[in-house]
């Protein structure tokens, strides 16, 4: 046997060893519940916006604690007993959090908790607390016009309007701005995925993810970012618009590859959808303005069952193709062009292209007018 040879192989396996326990983040929860004592208390990942059980523990005279290491900084939140509320996430990472919140007897339920300790927590809260700012006014003007609309004159309720939309500009700016102010925590992340994830298209998410150093790239919400980016690249405007196979409402067999040679629009949608419904009128009167030009629309519907779909589309005379599986937020789809909410809108050139996604009103009439006249 090489005695050399045996004792650098040694020597490596435990630098590997020493490399992967030094990377680990050692974590500390400390909670304190006034008024309130249970046999459970779990903490949750939060992953893809599902709750994963991580750890489990019990109170004591209202304590709890939660020890561990992490990776890479983790979304969290922690449940008490059977409480399903208060909702409040928080980032685990090195250091010692602290969680207080107090039992309120007569809503029989725990209040929202303060949690506060290690970097990141806490600049997520500096960060929200601005947010919290623009929000507060926002909140005071609208009330304004709820409590003074018989009172305002039109230019008054105007000036309010106009101050409404400026407060969500800059809270707009303060956001971005936060992204790139944050960009060597995870609190950058997880502004993208709160605000911008399903508005911003491939080239804004890949310049922010470009931001980021190694440490940021490996958290659990910067992989997500990046695999909705790559999801989404494959059906963002430039792509060739993906086939889809359905029944129509009236269970005929339908492909959108037949519309090829057409501008047309694909509408998703479903019955159960509040601001659906109530851009559906909008909706025909596109269609009924220029499909004689050749316009072609397909409503495919985020639906669980046919008589809600088919009773919405003749109540809302939607005379153009519907088709859907009829498989909720699980519609293939919906998967298939990444849809994350609706109404959304995806135009498709004569080339069978996407030429925008997410337009509505006056700006998807203009753009479907100016494919028309091309």
């Amino acid at each position: 046997m090489n005695l050399k040879k045996t004792k650098l192989g040694l020597s490596l396996a435990l630098m590997g060893i020493s490399s992967v326990l030094f990377s680990q983040i050692p974590f500390e929860i400390k909670g304190k519940v006034d008024g309130m004592t249970t046999d459970s208390v779990m903490l949750f990942k939060i992953v893809n916006n599902k709750e994963q059980l991580w750890q489990k523990t019990t109170m004591n005279n209202g304590e709890f604690a939660f020890k561990g290491s992490v990776d890479a900084p983790e979304l969290c939140m922690v449940r008490l007993g059977a409480n399903k509320f208060p909702i409040k996430y928080f980032f685990v990472d090195k250091g010692v959090l602290t969680y207080r919140c107090s039992f309120d007897k007569e809503k029989n339920r725990p209040l929202v908790p303060s949690i506060e300790g290690n970097a990141t927590q806490n600049q997520l809260i500096a960060y929200e607390k601005g947010k919290k700012e623009f929000q507060a006014a926002i909140s005071e003007f609208n009330q304004k016009l709820r409590n003074e609309k018989d009172k305002l004159t039109p230019e008054q309720k105007e000036q309010i309007e106009n101050k409404i939309d400026s407060l969500y500009n800059a809270m707009d700016v303060y956001n971005k701005q936060s992204i790139v102010t944050y960009a060597n925590s995870v609190v950058s992340p997880y502004i993208i995925k709160s605000e911008f994830l399903y508005s911003a298209n491939t080239s804004e998410l890949k310049s922010y993810l470009n931001l980021y150093p190694a440490t940021v790239r490996k958290s659990a919400i910067t992989k997500e970012i990046a695999e909705y980016v790559t999801r989404l690249e494959k059906v963002d405007v430039g792509s060739p618009a993906p086939n889809i196979k359905f029944k129509t409402v009236d269970g005929k067999d339908f492909e959108l590859a037949s519309l090829k040679g057409k501008v047309y629009v694909i509408d998703f949608w479903a019955s159960w959808c509040g601001p659906c419904r109530k851009e559906n009128p909008n909706m025909v009167k596109l269609y009924s303005d220029l499909h004689p030009k050749g316009l072609e629309m397909v409503g495919i519907s985020l639906d669980k069952s046919l008589e809600p779909w088919k009773a919405a589309i003749e109540k809302d005379a939607l005379t153009w193709t519907h088709i859907s599986d009829l498989k909720y937020w699980q519609s293939e789809a919906a998967k298939l062009y990444v849809i994350s909410a609706v109404p959304t809108t995806i135009l498709i050139d004569k080339d069978g292209k996407i030429v925008a996604r997410g337009l509505h009103g006056e700006k998807l009439r203009k753009a479907v007018e100016d494919l028309l006249n091309q």
